[in-house]
């Protein structure tokens, strides 16, 4: 092996890992009209560099566990946000979801018109990934968030909070993150909340809307210098 080509190499690495893009993200179904309603659609066009993406939203306080729901379909569609990940090459995927306050969304009163609402900001956050995208299945009401339930995605992995991991501010930060390895393809992801394991019936942030802030992270994987 040539000095010159390490030199190469290792300087071609460096300069990959320093630089990033931005990810193409839609607030869209990739498929309208088949299969079930996804609300993001994130294409990963890294092109040999680091991709990110950051989006904000709101989910159902219990979109991930419903306990009237049946086991293993504890997991709530209709309430928990789907994103249609694309990768365009293999990669270290890092997933990181956190509850985020003054998440403002607009609904339709039963006189039609429009009302202004803030989502809670009491969000126990969770997510499930998912290989495939689904664009032929009947959306249903519930899924299970830790295993396989559509022939046309294959379950891969979950993360859940555990507790609140800590405080700024007298504000509580609840935040998960995962990395995954893996190879150019299409990839569901499910961001429910689990709040009814930590909320009291009672409490406001055991239903609702909560806001919640996805971030994501696609670092192709680098070539073996020769």
């Amino acid at each position: 092996m040539k000095k010159c080509n390490v030199l190469s190499g290792l300087a071609a690495l460096l300069l990959s890992t320093s630089a990033f893009s931005a990810a193409t993200i839609n607030y869209a179904d990739p498929v309208p009209e088949k299969g079930i309603g996804y609300e993001w659609t994130v294409d990963m066009e890294h092109k040999g560099v680091l991709t990110t993406a950051d989006f904000v939203r709101h989910v159902g306080a219990k979109s991930s566990f419903e306990p009237s729901n049946p086991a293993p379909e504890v997991g709530w569609q209709h309430t928990s946000d789907w994103v249609a990940l694309q990768l365009r090459e293999k990669s270290l995927l890092t997933i990181e979801v956190s509850n985020q306050r003054g998440v403002h969304f607009t609904t339709v009163g039963t006189d039609g018109k429009a009302v202004e609402s803030t989502a809670g900001q009491g969000y126990f956050p969770a997510f499930s990934l998912y290989s495939g995208w689904d664009d032929t299945s009947t959306e249903v009401h519930t899924f299970n968030p830790v295993g396989n339930f559509w022939s046309t995605v294959k379950f891969i992995d979950a993360a859940y909070i555990q507790q609140a991991q800590a405080i700024h501010g007298g504000e509580v930060v609840r935040s998960i993150k995962k990395q995954f390895i893996l190879p150019a393809g299409k990839y569901s992801i499910n961001i429910g909340g689990i709040n009814a394991l930590y909320c009291d019936t009672t409490l406001p942030c055991y239903n609702g809307r909560h806001g919640y802030r996805a971030k994501l992270s696609a670092e192709p994987m680098p070539k073996a210098v020769e």
